[in-house]
């Protein structure tokens, strides 16, 4: 989560203005009410990213730990690390760091459908399912220290 709290800002900083306007503009509030849905989308899909990240380098870390220490040389030898971000989903890589199962696995995945409904374009409504974007902000750099303190635990 290198630029949590600068995607954070940027955010504040944008929806307080997209807000006022909001507010202040009535003949076009609904278009200013569609921006504030867009840019909560894009800050979605930022945050997410953000935790995606956080997933590959620390699945990666602790593969090569183990690969590293010979744990149970041969289950840690068939994963392959070329192309690791890519060869291996999302879900895998949460398996290995929390446990098969775990609610980190279950909300992460939630949220990354909703995700990639917003990236290929089939999301147009609001997130109220996840309340406020600074909501889903702190819940994500929540998951985020579960996720960076279970990998090192492994």
């Amino acid at each position: 989560m290198i630029e949590y709290e600068n995607i954070f800002k940027a955010y504040e900083a944008i929806d307080d203005y997209l807000g006022r306007q909001e507010a202040e503009d009535e003949r076009n509030r609904d278009t200013w009410t569609k921006y504030r849905t867009l840019n909560d989308h894009a800050y979605f899909v930022m945050f997410i990213a953000q935790i995606e990240q956080l997933i590959n380098e620390q699945a990666k870390k602790l593969v090569r730990r183990k690969k590293d220490k010979k744990v149970h040389e041969r289950a840690w030898d068939v994963i392959e690390m070329k192309n690791f971000e890519d060869k291996y989903r999302l879900s895998f890589k949460l398996d290995l760091l929390v446990g098969q199962g775990s609610h980190i696995t279950n909300d992460i995945e939630n949220y990354y459908k909703v995700r990639s409904q917003i990236a290929h374009g089939s999301l147009h409504g609001s997130l109220d399912e996840f309340g406020r974007i600074s909501d889903l902000a702190k819940q994500v750099k929540e998951l985020a220290g579960n996720i960076t303190r279970q990998g090192e635990e492994q």
